[in-house]
């Protein structure tokens, strides 16, 4: 077989001189800085007023990760520039996704002359109308699909408007416009800026890419402690910031049917010295969230015949995304969950999800004179509809799914010596990281010899190489790859740590057992 190196670069389709452009050292200096926005210097001016009048400032937030992440770095950032912000998260349950008009009338009622609203907002007009007309000023950071009508504040930041190349957060937005207003680079900014870009599925090119390899490294030198006690003892990358650090946060808003998400703000931003109760949150809502995902999985009734995977769920709303987002991977097809409200009784709310050619614009506008409430972006949109519509939204979502070249193709799996999983070839493949929606960890193929794989005392696969390497899975158990025959075992390498020890783990996904 040809080098690792040059097998990685077939498969990502790059030159040598594109590859050295990919690993060159990630800089500040070469992301958005916004001097250039009109409406970002007209916002950092109304925000200097504010301080300067000793306004009332109120950072309005969103329930997710990145809603958290946006609103910790707005709040981190207002404190430094001297102001004393109060923030909202609102809950899912209670006040729905967004600036409502009840609370809109609470925020007015309250004195607050400058409202900030990130993660939401451009679909807000009737909230953002009333509270120009009671004199308060706001500002939007958001990125959510722009509306026909916009709403009337007084300045708009969003990845669209600002000809941005690529698709990101409302966290990153924040961050960007963070380094406007300081004049520098907060690194705990720009950390909480990188998590949402991870937690939002953005893709990982550009300017994502830029920020996340920045974060890495900040990780590196000591910075985003905060995010450090979610990932229980494993190794920092972009897999376990997502899989532990992300999922957590995302938790307390999916689960919790209070405010409390809003504690989260004060602990990623630095501004609260509590420590403790935050981090108990995330852990007890992400052990509440696995238990109710994992049961909502097992009773949800699929079509295995339609082109797309139509469910209907009795879990908690604010769950039906994580629901979809496995039934997707599970079944390959385009997933569409939908929930009876918490909040709305006789209401509806929906979770789409998608990829490759799918785009969830073509399920909702047919649908918007019978919608609620909608948004997202083009493989995640979420949908509110009246329960007697439900067999229309069925309908539409299955017949676009029918419209679609089916299933994503994968990218081939790259050839792999048992003898290659080591952990110089690791670091070559870590130099194409870090990976991402659209430029995907490679998976790699590797044969072995059914008689020469090891399982652990409760059956999964769990085969010792060579230097602290192994072959593992929960995927494939004994008695899956018969003793004496050849079989092919596609899977991706991962660092993983336990009780002290380093190990360099081919994670095994499927197997193929030759003839």
């Amino acid at each position: 077989m040809e080098p690792l190196l040059a097998r990685l670069l077939d498969h990502y389709s790059l030159t040598e001189e594109g590859y050295a452009a990919l690993k060159a050292e990630p800089s500040f200096s070469s992301l958005p800085n916004l001097t250039d926005s009109l409406s970002a210097l007209e916002a950092k001016a109304a925000i200097a007023a504010a301080i300067a009048a000793k306004e009332k400032i109120l950072v309005y937030g969103d329930y997710d990760c990145d809603g958290i992440m946006a609103a910790s770095i707005m709040v981190r950032t207002l404190t430094a520039l001297g102001a004393k912000p109060a923030y909202f998260i609102p809950s899912r349950y209670q006040d729905g996704y967004g600036l409502s008009l009840d609370n809109a009338k609470k925020i007015a009622s309250k004195g607050y002359g400058l409202v900030i609203l990130v993660d939401n907002g451009v679909s807000c007009l009737e909230p953002i109308a009333y509270l120009l007309e009671q004199g308060v000023k706001t500002i939007i950071i958001d990125h959510h699909d722009l509306p026909a009508s916009l709403p009337p504040s007084l300045a708009l930041i969003h990845d669209r408007l600002l000809g941005l190349s690529e698709k990101c957060s409302a966290g990153a937005l924040s961050f960007y416009f963070s380094r406007l207003l300081l004049g520098l680079d907060d690194k705990e900014n720009a950390i909480m800026g990188a998590i949402s870009i991870l937690s939002d599925l953005m893709p990982m090119k550009g300017n994502n890419r830029t920020l996340l390899s920045l974060a890495l490294r900040l990780f590196r030198q000591g910075y985003g402690q905060a995010f450090l006690p979610l990932l229980e003892g494993d190794f920092l990358d972009e897999r376990s910031l997502s899989l532990k650090a992300n999922s957590k946060i995302n938790a307390v808003g999916r689960v919790r049917v209070d405010h409390a998400a809003s504690l989260l703000v004060g602990y990623f931003s630095l501004t609260s010295p509590d420590k403790v109760k935050p981090l108990r949150l995330m852990n007890e809502c992400q052990a509440t969230r696995k238990s109710l995902t994992k049961e909502g999985e097992e009773k949800l009734k699929l079509d295995a015949n339609a082109q797309g995977a139509f469910g209907v769920s009795s879990i908690l709303e604010g769950l039906s995304g994580l629901l979809a987002n496995r039934v997707m991977e599970k079944e390959g097809k385009m997933a569409l969950i939908a929930c009876p409200s918490h909040a709305k009784p006789g209401t509806y709310v929906a979770s789409i999800r998608g990829k490759a050619d799918f785009d969830s614009h073509s399920v909702i506008d047919p649908l918007i004179d019978r919608l609620l409430s909608y948004g997202g972006h083009r493989y995640a949109a979420g949908i509110t509809f009246k329960e007697n519509d439900l067999g229309l939204v069925k309908d539409a979502f299955l017949g676009y799914c029918r419209t679609l070249n089916g299933k994503e193709a994968p990218l081939p799996a790259i050839p792999l010596a048992l003898s290659e999983i080591n952990l110089d070839n690791y670091r070559i493949i870590r130099s194409f990281g870090p990976f991402g929606v659209e430029w995907a960890a490679p998976e790699f193929e590797v044969a072995v010899d059914g008689s020469s794989l090891v399982y652990s005392p409760k059956g999964y696969l769990s085969t010792p190489l060579a230097n602290s390497t192994r072959i593992f899975s929960f995927a494939i158990k004994e008695g899956m790859v018969q003793k004496g025959k050849k079989a092919k075992i596609k899977g991706r390498l991962s660092l993983s740590r336990f009780q002290g020890r380093v190990s360099l783990d081919f994670i095994a996904e499927s197997q193929t057992q030759e003839e």
